[in-house]
């Protein structure tokens, strides 16, 4: 295999079968059914029956069967059907061509060499267009790589095609409507809006359906509204979608009477309507009456059923003209065989069209959306439909598992369009997962109250007599069923799922409602009558009091900027943190016990609430340490608009280097004020990278001693990288290092510093009063306070509130939560033993 200068594989960029090997080539062509049609068209021209029409009428069925496969399986794209189809009716093309070429040679051999002896005035375009096609089945058939190149090409022409034919049926449509409103018809009278308060109100368990009447053009979107009880199974899709941005508004015909809704509403409705079959479809903005906050909490409240009783749901992603060109793009690398080099095979195209096209797929605004986490999880089938293309959810799926490929990966890093459209993807595979727990989990979810009588009954057998119950050392039933339903509770879709955006503020809670396995509560009840600060502290007052009391904690703290004024201890989840997360739910600490740190012991949670203030959270804990020394926050984030290209064609960011290596240089500086671990620089050079990293690796804790000499080759790597950005920047240097261990080298120290990222990233380097190296949130601040809290497996970094303040009469001391944070050398209860005085430590 071929290297390229800059230390990547290099090898032509087609499929196997492409390959210039003469014996497979020969070997193929003469099995394929294309030689066996070319060889028919010889014998029976031969014979004397050549029959063409039988051909042209057998072409006819098959476009009938795939037009009938296309309508039945309701216009879902399929790759696999398109080859199937190509596949059928490439050899009768070519026996038709052939039997052509055989029947009709004297006018083609005239017209082959026309050009040669006749004058330009006396070609006749017919005969040049047979020229024109002789050549090209002569080069298709001959040259397989033509093949794929005119295949490919004359697909994209086809679909400019169509999209000129239905622009301009569009055009035609548009001023027929016109013209068709400007007659002088009588007037028409005038009609009341569909309000939903003049239709009974709904039942418990009761929905609105909406009954799509067929289309008929010109007369746009028509539907009956009626209501129907869950219970009773009622067959419909539910559309997943966006509002929009826009404030265009459309009307359409419920019952009878105009119904003014928004233009995305508009077009997934009229998307969905069909000359040919009825649909029932639910739609919440004309399902739910948007106008009454009670009845819109109550469905909110149903949401999860209504999705999950749905037969399919629809997403619609809009009428994105550049969707086929994203599809396109993506199906081809879909189907990219695994020994050709990605990177090499699309770095030259991340600024054509195709490519942006993709990067704006995953950008479009459903993606982002915090509602689409329960209505895709729990369905039992998901479409998408975007552009006037319909695909299915394992398709998409699959496109995007592709970008785990680290060269994909590294190509939707560029720029910081692609940096949000993988964040998409990223988060659309937490999606699929979760889609798949919620599967596994649902059965149990159903059967609760069965299993907790079953769980007491055994709880009561076990007092009665100890040998017919189970033994006390084992897990009951319930403690099993809620290692199956972790996965799902509240505490795990706020993390995973924070990231994901809302209309209104108090969605990023109420959209989990439904979906989450925690026991009911008066905080999982959407209300659309309450304050986003109401709704946000009661959610974490119920976090708090539940039995992972500090899974929210990485959430909260002023250590990083805040939108909504909240006590510090409740999360704003409008703006979270942007770093990984140190306090995660335990699911996996069963997993992987060996990562597991517990800063506060083997103590238990002490947390307290005062119905008289709502706003103050105590913790029971301790006080040990106070910040004396911090660097600044490691932020690489910021340099994605200093992208350069070099002349070799590598894209890097010559800021980036140089920032990243004076990032390292300040740390090493702070933490020469670390006095814990002794005096030798062997042992104070051991803890900084210890601390950089947590001490820890994703299945493995402490760090193995093996990663020092990946911490020295990235050290040294970043050295290097500096010097050189510096001098590119002063042009004493055109590109980068263009040798094979340079690039090795990149991707030897890439682990360590995506250890280092998941630490460190949007962190600060400190160092304590007591000589302890730390990592503290990035707006931290020197004189903020280090304390052990009881029940954490990680210490919180308070911040005093200045000024006196006033608990029922009594002064006490209030802090601020900064945020959580890492202590090298107080990770596993060193803090917290028999002697030690608990206080009651009150944040606001």
């Amino acid at each position: 295999m071929d290297v390229d200068n800059r230390g990547f594989s290099y090898r032509p960029v087609y499929p196997r079968w492409f390959e210039p090997d003469f014996h497979e080539r020969l070997s193929a062509i003469i099995s394929s059914p294309e030689f066996a049609a070319v060889m028919a068209a010889f014998l029976h021209h031969l014979i004397g029956y050549l029959n063409v029409m039988f051909f042209v009428g057998a072409i006819i069925a098959i476009c009938v069967s795939a037009f009938s496969s296309l309508v039945m399986r309701d216009g879902i794209y399929d790759p696999d059907t398109e080859k199937k189809f190509i596949l059928d009716i490439r050899p009768r093309l070519l026996y038709i061509l052939t039997g052509g070429l055989l029947r009709y040679w004297r006018p083609i051999f005239w017209a082959l060499t026309a050009p040669f002896w006749l004058k330009p005035e006396d070609l006749i375009p017919g005969k040049i267009l047979l020229t024109v096609t002789i050549v090209v089945v002569g080069f298709l058939y001959f040259e397989r790589k033509a093949d794929f190149w005119c295949l490919n090409h004359f697909r994209n022409a086809s679909y400019a095609v169509m999209a000129w034919i239905g622009a301009l049926f569009r055009f035609i449509s548009h001023i027929s409507r016109i013209s068709f409103q400007r007659l002088p018809w009588p007037a028409k009278k005038q009609m009341d809006h569909y309000k939903h308060m003049n239709d009974p109100a709904l039942e418990p368990g009761e929905i609105r359906l909406l009954k799509l009447k067929r289309w008929i053009p010109f007369l746009g979107v028509r539907a009956d509204l009626h209501h129907v009880k869950l219970a009773d199974k009622p067959v419909y899709e539910a559309i997943s979608y966006t509002w929009g941005t826009s404030n265009e508004e459309r009307e359409v015909s419920i019952n009878g009477r105009p119904f003014v809704t928004s233009t995305s509403t508009y077009d997934a409705l009229y998307g969905r309507s069909s000359m040919f079959r009825l649909r029932v479809l639910w739609i919440d903005y004309i399902c739910i009456d948007q106008t009454n906050n009670l009845e819109k909490g109550s469905q909110v409240n149903m949401m999860t059923e209504i999705y999950e009783s749905a037969t399919r749901v629809v997403v619609w992603l809009g009428k994105t003209l550049s969707a086929r060109l994203a599809i396109g793009l993506l199906n081809e690398m879909a189907t990219l065989p695994s020994t050709v080099d990605s990177y090499r095979r699309y770095e030259h195209l991340t600024s054509s069209v195709q490519w942006i096209a993709m990067v704006d797929f995953f950008n479009l605004l459903w993606f982002t959306r915090v509602w689409i986490v329960q209505e895709v999880a729990v369905a039992t089938e998901v479409i998408f439909i975007c552009g006037g293309m319909t695909i299915s959810w394992d398709m998409l799926f699959n496109w995007t598992e592709m970008f785990r490929d680290p060269q994909i990966s590294a190509l939707m890093s560029l720029t910081p369009q692609s940096q949000n459209a993988k964040r998409n993807i990223i988060n659309f595979g937490s999606i699929a997962t979760l889609q798949k727990r919620y599967r596994i989990a649902a059965p149990f979810r159903k059967s609760l109250k069965s299993y907790k009588i079953a769980d007491a009954i055994m709880e009561a057998l076990n007092r009665r007599d100890p040998q017919l119950g189970h033994k006390p050392k084992e897990p009951t039933i319930m403690e099993n069923i809620n290692v199956v339903l972790l996965p799902t509770s509240l505490p795990f879709l706020l993390t995973d799922f924070g990231e994901f955006d809302s209309t209104d503020p108090r969605d990023k809670i109420f959209a989990f409602t439904g979906l989450a396995t925690d026991e009911p509560n008066s905080a999982f009840v959407p209300d659309y009558t309450k304050s986003v600060e109401a709704v946000y502290r009661e959610t974490a007052t119920y976090l708090f009091k539940g039995k992972e009391p500090f899974s929210v904690i990485s959430c909260a703290g002023i250590g990083s900027e805040r939108k909504i004024k909240l006590p510090s201890w409740v999360p704003d989840w409008t703006s979270l943190p942007a770093n990984a997360p140190f306090t995660r739910p335990g699911y996996f600490d069963d997993l992987s016990t060996d990562v597991r740190c517990s800063a506060s012991g083997k103590t238990k949670p002490q947390v307290s609430f005062d119905e008289t203030c709502p706003d103050v959270l105590g913790l029971g804990g301790v006080i040990v340490d106070e910040i004396a020394y911090a660097g600044r926050p490691y932020n690489l984030d910021d340099f994605g608009d200093g992208l350069i290209v070099d002349e070799v064609g590598n894209r890097f960011s010559p800021k980036e280097f140089t920032e990243n290596y004076l990032w390292i240089c300040e740390a090493h500086a702070v933490a020469r004020h670390a006095s814990k671990y002794g005096h030798g620089n062997d042992i104070i050079e051991e803890a900084f990278w210890r601390t950089l990293i947590g001490d820890q690796t994703p299945w493995k804790r402490p760090a193995p001693d093996i990663l020092y000499r990946d911490y020295v080759q990235w050290f040294e790597f970043s050295e290097y990288n500096d010097r050189i950005a510096k001098e590119i920047l002063a042009k004493e240097r055109k590109s980068l290092p263009t040798d094979a261990s340079y690039w090795q080298t990149a991707q030897d120290t890439a682990t360590w510093g995506s250890g280092l990222g998941t630490c460190i990233s949007m962190r600060k380097f400190a160092v304590t009063k007591g000589g302890y190296m730390a990592v503290v949130p990035a707006l931290s601040e020197v004189g903020d306070l280090v304390s052990v809290v009881c029940g954490s497996r990680y210490p919180l970094l308070l911040r005093k509130k200045p000024g006196v303040q006033y608990q029922n009469g009594e002064m006490r001391a209030f802090h601020e939560l900064v945020g959580e944070c890492y202590v090298h050398g107080i990770m596993d209860g060193e803090m917290m033993n028999v002697e030690t005085s608990v206080q009651e430590l009150l944040i606001v």
